[in-house]
């Protein structure tokens, strides 16, 4: 039986990572608009940072030189749209950081078969500070949902090194890995839905239904709203 000092806690947990969640989405979202805009001005889309400031979303290109220089940037009009500068002003101070932890992270993730990897980095502003990011595995269909084989990494500030990594298991079993219907249910170990639940039902538009079982709590993620639910 749960206190409400229990409940209290288990509430907090999962609305960091549903807010996590939320903005690992949107930032996977806007680089992948990104490197569509990217491509039709003939730019290279291996080295990209996606940030986010009071101005909205923003992905910097930067060439693979030795002493990377930014290429352009991407922003986005009030519809989401982006559109490409190829002289762009003012850059973040860990947009080439940034930029590194991504090539990093893919050099280093596993890749699961029949998948490859996406990787997201979250953008900090302190200089010295640790970076995260998550590896992301993608399915050879964009409807596919993939349970497992994500990581998530934390970085030196550079972006060069890994400091630890680790897998996240979303669910005990695959059995709904290919299987997309109007909602998925899930068994995991976990005491909380974690943030790539929050993102894999933002990125497929599906609630998810979730059995955790080290807490013994049920939970329904729907997009960016996580409940707790009676079963």
């Amino acid at each position: 039986m749960q206190t409400d000092e229990a409940w209290r806690r288990l509430g907090e947990a999962a609305e960091v990572a549903a807010r996590r969640g939320s903005l690992i989405f949107h930032l996977d979202l806007a680089t992948e608009a990104a490197r569509s805009a990217f491509a039709s001005q003939g730019i290279a889309d291996d080295n990209l940072a996606a940030v986010v400031d009071v101005a909205g979303y923003r992905v910097f290109a930067f060439d693979a030189s030795p002493l990377p220089r930014v290429l352009a940037e991407a922003r986005f009009d009030g519809a989401g749209r982006p559109f490409v500068d190829l002289a762009p002003g003012s850059i973040p101070a860990r947009a080439e950081a940034l930029a590194r932890a991504r090539r990093t992270v893919l050099a280093t993730a596993a890749v699961r078969r029949g998948a490859a990897n996406a990787a997201i980095v979250v953008p900090a502003t302190d200089t010295q500070a640790p970076l995260e990011a998550y590896a992301i595995a993608v399915g050879v269909s964009a409807e596919t949902f993939v349970l497992n084989g994500h990581g998530y990494f934390k970085l030196t500030s550079d972006g060069r090194d890994v400091i630890e990594t680790f897998p996240f298991v979303l669910s005990r079993v695959d059995a709904a890995e290919d299987r997309m219907t109007s909602e998925v249910r899930l068994e995991t170990e976990l005491a909380v839905p974690s943030e790539l639940h929050t993102y894999l039902s933002l990125k497929h538009g599906v609630p998810i239904l979730l059995r955790a079982k080290s807490s013994a709590t049920n939970w329904r993620v729907d997009g960016e709203r996580t409940t707790r639910t009676s079963g």
